[in-house]
């Protein structure tokens, strides 16, 4: 076999490794299983004694997370036990040396290497604790995990061995660590961004779940899962805070969190106020500010010893913003000074973003919930000057009333009606209009009112051309406002003819039926609530009828009561404004044109009103 061949030879089975360890390592799930596994394999490949990994802390420290390898006695190595807290500095010892400082110019370390380790690095930090362990320590080879805009570990190996000898590293080693460190490095800055996203679907599901009536939010709830999930172990934050812009104009704190070495002791909780801080300058400037060094700028900030006690080096604070207009602050933390890298900032200004959506939702959600609840209270005010209007028409003279305020007034109660019909309707007009339009028809019935009491006298009958059937469903239109509550359910003969009748005594009559059924139907707590109308034609002792039934779900009427309802004077619902005048005049009414007003019920299920008119009398 010639050099070349077996040069080639030996390149094929290096690359058949590094694509070995690729395929073990692209199926593991979490960080710790891609740790344990990474070692295993530089172990296996590069036969070394020791090999480990390190990351960087919340302190700025590049730790260690990971040790795979055996002891001098060939014993396996407890990491847990054995220097379970080893961290390095920056640049510091040998384990610390591919990574450069925080706050340097170059964020990317380089990879280092030695076959004569404990020469080289006489002061080896915890260099006596691995000879006591190994044996001796020969050789190194440390290479930086390089991410998208910084190193954030190191991998490294120590004593390569070949038939129980020490012997030295050789290129192929430092290049095929280093490209396992390359693969290594994308796989934990994957594992780093599904955090993130992990991050914005639960806060896109908050969005979800606002949306929802059926389920109870909580805003803290979204304020705790943000801080918590900014400082836990996978950030390299170590304070989060949540300030939100109260109706005092201060910025109070609406929730924050910490790692556990960090004590709010020394920390004032009061209210930030809105000028002459960090804070204020963010939120009237609406735009994120970063001090990669605290120290330099520490005036700055309210809570000074605080942030001495704590060691915290570098602050960044965004607006919750979603235009032009901030709702509160994100502030941030870090133990160590630190570069804020681009996509750092987009990551937390998205969090900002999201949080912001969340209040701004929740806050229009409560507003229209208060709106809402405003409009009812606006209703149910209406429905009383409604039920005022019905007794005071009641009481007055049902031969004038009814008569002249319905002739003069009916094209306004159309439109009185449909407005009804808009308020009920939540896809239609905003909220000020709602108001304005309420605002309005509460003046017209009290001038309408009133205008009754002072111009109250007797007049003559007007007839009228009517459709039984039109006038009908005029009075139901009246009741528009129920619908949302109360099923009402028409049906009308169509083959009945027009007559020539007083048709304004006539509505009269058919509102006080429908009225009296919503009144015994509010009165009780079912579910099936319902109103049927009906009309048609009956026969009654060989003479025709045009009959017009009400029928209800409601209370019923009790035996003993039954031949009482039509006397003057007597009421059942004296508290909800009942005079004892509606059924009464409209027995008359219907008598004067030779009709017929009946009823059948059934205590607990319902009533039936029937209304008669002769046909033929009136006929055209």
């Amino acid at each position: 076999m010639t050099q070349a061949q077996q040069h080639k030879k030996e390149l094929q089975e290096k690359l058949r490794t590094l694509n070995e360890i690729n395929r073990k390592l692209i199926v593991c799930k979490t960080l710790e299983e891609v740790t344990t596994e990474a070692l295993k394999q530089v172990r296996h490949h590069l036969n070394v004694q020791v090999a480990s990994m390190f990351l960087f802390s919340k302190d700025g420290y590049i730790q260690r997370v990971g040790i795979d390898g055996v002891d001098k006695d060939n014993n396996s190595i407890d990491g847990k036990q054995w220097l379970p807290n080893e961290k390095y500095l920056p640049g510091e010892s040998f384990s610390g040396k591919p990574v450069p400082p925080s706050d340097a110019e170059l964020t990317y370390g380089e990879p280092h290497y030695s076959n004569e380790l404990m020469e080289e690095y006489k002061y080896m930090i915890n260099g006596q604790r691995y000879r006591d362990k190994l044996g001796q320590v020969k050789s190194g080879i440390s290479v930086p995990l390089n991410g998208l805009n910084r190193t954030f570990g190191t991998l490294e190996v120590l004593n390569k061995q070949k038939d129980n000898k020490l012997i030295d590293f050789d290129n192929d080693d430092i290049y095929i660590l280093m490209l396992v460190g390359t693969v290594l490095s994308s796989i934990v800055a994957d594992f780093r961004r599904k955090e993130k996203l992990h991050i914005y679907h639960e806060m896109t599901q908050m969005l979800i779940k606002l949306e929802s009536e059926k389920n109870n939010f909580v805003l803290q709830d979204v304020y705790r899962f943000v801080v918590n999930k900014l400082v836990a172990s996978k950030t390299e934050y170590k304070v989060a805070i949540i300030r939100i812009f109260n109706k005092n104009k201060e910025f109070e704190i609406a929730e924050q969190a910490k790692t556990e070495d960090i004590l709010w002791r020394y920390r004032k909780k009061d209210p930030v106020e809105r000028e002459n801080n960090i804070v204020a300058e963010v939120f009237n400037k609406n735009k994120p500010l970063k001090i990669e060094n605290i120290e330099k700028e520490i005036d700055r900030f309210f809570n000074q010893e605080w942030i001495r006690e704590s060691k915290l080096k570098s602050f960044i604070c965004l607006p919750l913003s979603l235009g032009e207009k901030p709702v509160g602050t994100l502030s941030i933390y870090v133990g160590y000074k630190h570069k804020f890298s681009k996509s750092g900032i987009y990551f937390l200004e998205n969090i900002a973003f999201l949080t912001a959506g969340i209040i701004a939702i929740d806050s229009y959600k409560n507003q229209l919930k208060q709106t809402q609840l405003e409009l009812e209270h606006e209703r149910l005010e209406l429905e009383h000057e409604r039920r005022k209007f019905t007794s005071i028409s009641r009481s007055l003279s049902y031969n004038s009333v009814m008569k002249n305020f319905l002739h003069k007034y009916k094209n306004e109660l159309i439109e009185f009606c449909e407005d009804l019909h808009q308020l009920s309707d939540e896809s239609q007009n905003s909220n000020q209009q709602k108001r304005k339009i309420i605002q309005n028809r509460v003046n017209w019935i009290k001038n309408r009112v009133q205008e009754m009491k002072d111009a109250f006298q007797a007049t003559n009958h007007n007839l009228d051309i009517v459709d039984i059937n039109e006038i009908s469903r005029e009075v139901v239109r009246l009741f528009s406002s129920i619908k949302n509550r109360i099923e009402i359910e028409e049906d009308y003969d169509p083959t009945i003819p027009l007559i020539e009748i007083d048709g304004n005594r006539i509505k009269d009559v058919i509102y006080n039926l429908i009225d009296n059924a919503v009144e015994a139907i509010n009165e009780k707590n079912k579910k099936d609530k319902y109103i049927k109308i009906t009309t048609n034609i009956v026969m009654i002792d060989d003479i025709q009828y045009i009959q017009v039934i009400i029928e209800d779900s409601g209370t019923g009427i009790r035996n003993e009561l039954k031949e009482k309802i039509f006397e003057q004077g007597y009421t059942s619902h004296p508290d909800s404004g009942g005079t004892g005048i509606g059924l009464f005049v409209s027995r008359e009414i219907i008598s004067d044109y030779g009709g017929k007003l009946g009823f059948t019920s059934q205590f607990g299920k319902g009533t039936t009103f029937s209304m008669c008119l002769p046909l033929k009398r009136y006929q055209l």
